[in-house]
C-alpha cells in the first residue's frame, strides 16, 4: 500500500463461501459455512506461504467469483496541496491518478453539504463565503474513496484594481471575427522570494494567495491565446 496507515482492503465477495464446504490451507481445513467472506479471507491472508486446496468430488464443479485488479487511487492533488487560499469566483481543481481504472468521481462539499457532484472543478460562490470546502474522490466503479479538506475557508474576492480598469476587455469575449491574445509575466517564485520586503508585503506576494488571484485574472480576460512568462 502507498499509505502505511491504510489497511489492506479484503473484498468480501472474492470467494463465495456457500459454494465451498471447506477449504484446506496447508494442513488445516476451514469450514466456510462458519465464516463470512471477510473472515475467511483474513484467515487465508494470515498464511504467507501455505498452499490453498479445495476438496472436490469427481465431476463436481467449483464456482469462484473474483475481483481482478480493482481500481485503486494512487494520488490526489490540488494546487499547493490543499493549502492555498480559497476565493469566491476562483475555480478549484482536483487531479487524481488511479490504477486499473479510467476515471474518478469527485464530489464537492461546503461545510459537509454537497454542492457539486462528479466534476473535477468547483467554483465557490458568494453563498460559500466562510465555509470550508471538502472533496471526496471515489473510483469508478465504486471501490474506494478518499476525502480531503482545503485548509482555508472561502473568502470574498479582494479588490483587483487592474481588472476593474479593464472592464472593456473582461465584460465580453473577443467575438467571432476577432482573436484576443494575452501575454502575462507571472513573476517566478524564485524572484518573488528575492523581492525586498518593503516592495511587497509578505502576505501579498505569498504563493498560496497570489496564484489563485492570477488564475482569476487570466480567466477574466477570456483570451483565445494565452502566453505566460516566468512559469516555474
Amino acid at each position: 500500500d502507498r499509505k502505511k496507515s491504510r489497511k489492506s482492503k479484503i473484498p468480501q465477495h472474492f470467494i463465495t463461501p456457500s459454494k465451498l464446504p471447506s477449504i484446506r490451507v496447508g494442513h488445516e481445513f476451514i469450514n466456510t459455512k462458519e465464516l463470512s467472506g471477510l473472515d475467511m479471507w483474513e484467515s487465508l491472508s494470515s498464511q504467507k506461504e501455505a498452499i490453498v486446496s479445495f476438496p472436490l468430488a469427481l465431476g463436481q464443479t467449483l464456482d469462484l467469483q473474483l475481483d481482478a485488479c480493482p481500481p485503486t487511487i494512487l494520488s490526489v492533488n490540488s494546487f499547493h496541496d490543499f493549502q492555498s487560499r480559497v476565493y469566491c469566483g476562483v475555480p478549484l481543481a482536483i487531479q487524481a491518478k488511479i490504477l486499473h481504472g479510467h476515471r474518478v468521481k469527485v464530489s464537492w462539499f461546503v461545510n459537509s453539504k454537497l454542492v457539486e457532484s462528479d466534476s473535477d472543478t468547483y467554483t465557490p460562490s458568494e453563498a460559500d463565503v466562510g465555509g470550508k470546502v471538502q472533496v471526496v474522490v471515489s473510483t469508478v466503479p465504486s471501490y474506494e474513496s478518499e476525502a480531503y479538506e482545503f485548509e482555508y475557508p472561502v473568502e470574498p474576492l479582494p479588490f483587483l484594481p487592474i481588472i476593474e480598469s479593464r472592464k472593456h476587455w473582461t465584460d465580453s469575449p473577443s467575438g467571432p471575427n476577432r482573436v484576443r491574445v494575452m501575454t502575462y509575466n507571472l513573476l517566478a517564485d524564485q524572484y518573488a522570494k528575492q523581492t525586498p520586503p518593503d516592495h511587497y508585503a509578505s502576505d501579498i506576494i505569498n504563493r498560496s494567495r497570489r496564484m489563485p488571484l492570477l488564475l482569476y485574472e487570466i480567466l477574466a480576460y477570456q483570451a483565445d491565446i494565452i502566453c505566460l512568462q516566468e512559469v516555474d
